[in-house]
């Protein structure tokens, strides 16, 4: 399984890094290929995502055992940072790589909604457009 079919699975955005190479980005790190057939999840906070108080390397530490318990490999380990790789055929795995990552999945809207969406922003714009008129008079 690619990471496209993943992305596609559970509703994730594929974005590109500096090699041009796809990856999913999360706030607290991201999926990428590793390999032919797996995958890999990389747990490495930015400097934005950094909080003084917070202790990136206890973060770590919860990530990398939940992780491990559900049967994914790590492959590279820091003091508040590392990588795993896991099997994408994997549901659990799968799933413990996008909560490591902290990678935020679309909405979904159905139909009804996104008719009822629809008119409200019908009502709203033709609320401006008709307010809009009588500041110019």
């Amino acid at each position: 399984m690619t990471i496209d079919k993943i992305a596609e699975q559970h509703r994730l955005e594929i974005s590109r890094d500096e090699c041009n190479d796809p990856i999913i980005k999360g706030k607290l790190g991201e999926i990428y290929d590793y390999s032919d057939g797996t995958l890999g999840v990389l747990f490495m906070p930015d400097e934005k995502n950094k909080h003084p108080e917070r202790s990136w390397a206890r973060k770590w530490r919860v990530v990398r055992d939940a992780c491990v318990a559900v049967g994914m490999t790590l492959v590279q380990e820091g003091d508040a940072e590392g990588a795993l790789t896991f099997d994408p055929t994997d549901i659990g795995q799968v799933r413990e790589a996008i909560k490591a990552a902290k990678v935020k999945t679309r909405r979904r809207v159905s139909p009804e909604r996104a008719a009822v969406l629809a008119t409200r922003l019908a009502v709203a714009r033709a609320s401006k457009a008709t307010q809009s008129t009588r500041l110019c008079v």
